[in-house]
């Protein structure tokens, strides 16, 4: 038949000399074959035809065929109710495998009963891949399972099945209940216990200010009553610091989190003990400042999230 490559060896001593690398582009074994060698030429030497058969024990090699691998990571779009969550399919280790994978969507942690969704991720290369956006209508863990991956189909690939098991560590998402809405320094100022569906504020003291622990109401009405920055912004911040760490009390998101703490810092920093005067640096009054700013955005943002901070 017709060959697959023909390679020239050509020589000026003993030694050893090889073809050069040849690309086997598809799975299985190559056979080699000298037929006729190059007679030697110089007067020292027997003029002789060099040869090997095809089939000798060392004339021959094996390319074995690619093992696709597969990973996945899910993940929620939308981590908040009503959510949005998926799932990626990133398949490596192929020689351009075709095939599929269907991922199923259970809410319990064992992957029994009912799936929740089940989607198909086709592939024709090696890459990452991701199944359309599930719905995900309640709070919750969602669990995701690959059981048996459709077979890749090209000859170049070790048919193989592709799988993720329920429980791997990448293939859960979780989606948030709604986020309660921020209620401002006035309300917590003025609502020491509850009003109408909204909590008072006695419900989450004692509360830290840096140090300083607001543990009554009388406290906390004060810090809020003093919310005029002024010159040093340590009294307007700490009245902004109290209001968030009772909105996130009352389950708002807790996307503030770093700010409250930097504002915490910045306030043991300065012994904060209350309403007071406090002397401080230019650069520690504007940062009080700034973080006053962002609390009070937080605060009085009414969605709940950090959206207005780009956070």
């Amino acid at each position: 038949g017709a060959l697959f490559a023909t390679r020239t060896v050509a020589f000026t001593t003993d030694g050893i000399f090889g073809t050069g690398t040849i690309t086997a582009p598809t799975a299985g074994t190559y056979y080699f074959e000298i037929l006729v060698g190059t007679s030697t030429v110089t007067a020292n030497n027997k003029v002789t035809g060099l040869a090997s058969p095809c089939g000798a024990a060392t004339e021959s090699a094996t390319v074995t065929p690619a093992a696709p691998t597969l990973t996945t990571h899910a993940s929620a779009t939308v981590p908040t109710v009503p959510g949005k969550v998926k799932d990626t399919v990133t398949i490596t280790g192929g020689d351009a495998p075709h095939g599929s994978v269907v991922v199923k969507v259970f809410k319990n942690a064992t992957c029994t009963g009912t799936a929740f969704a089940s989607e198909t991720v086709s592939f024709t290369s090696d890459g990452t891949f991701a199944t359309a956006t599930v719905t995900a209508p309640t709070a919750g863990t969602y669990y995701f399972e690959i059981l048996v991956g459709t077979s890749t189909v090209t000859a170049n690939n070790k048919v193989t099945g592709l799988a993720s098991p329920c429980g791997a560590a990448t293939e859960s998402a979780t989606v948030k209940p709604p986020a309660k809405l921020t209620l401002t320094p006035g309300y917590w100022k003025n609502h020491p216990v509850k009003a109408h569906t909204q909590p008072g504020t006695r419900t989450f003291l004692p509360l830290k200010l840096g140090t300083y622990t607001v543990s009554t109401f009388t406290q906390a009405h004060a810090v809020l009553a003093d919310l005029a920055c002024g010159t040093t912004g340590i009294n307007c911040l700490a009245g902004q610091l109290l209001a968030a760490e009772l909105n996130v009390a009352n389950g708002t998101d807790s996307c503030i989190a770093t700010v409250i703490a930097t504002a915490n810092a910045l306030l043991t920093s300065v012994t904060y003990h209350g309403p007071a005067t406090y002397p401080v640096s230019k650069s520690v009054a504007a940062e009080a400042k700034t973080l006053a700013n962002k609390l009070s955005i937080y605060n009085s943002d009414n969605s709940g999230t950090c959206t207005a901070l780009g956070i």
